[in-house]
């Protein structure tokens, strides 16, 4: 059973590997070349009160209440 969990988590890491982009090296897959000096910069504005309105539903509200 351990050596099943183990080849297991080797095989689940190749598939992360290469089916991931984020987690391959720079400069593997080209996104490195895309011109971002064309592009304006951005502002994004990140709310972080927004996931207090996930307080509104009455089963999340009565389980952060403790009752």
């Amino acid at each position: 059973m351990q050596a099943f969990l183990g080849v297991f988590g080797l095989v689940q890491i190749g598939f992360i590997y290469f089916f991931f982009p984020e987690t391959s090296q720079p400069g593997a897959r080209g996104i490195d070349k895309l011109k971002l000096e064309d592009r304006p910069a951005k502002f994004i504005f990140i709310n972080p009160l927004r996931p207090l309105g996930l307080l509104r539903s009455p089963n999340l509200l009565l389980i952060v209440r403790g009752f």
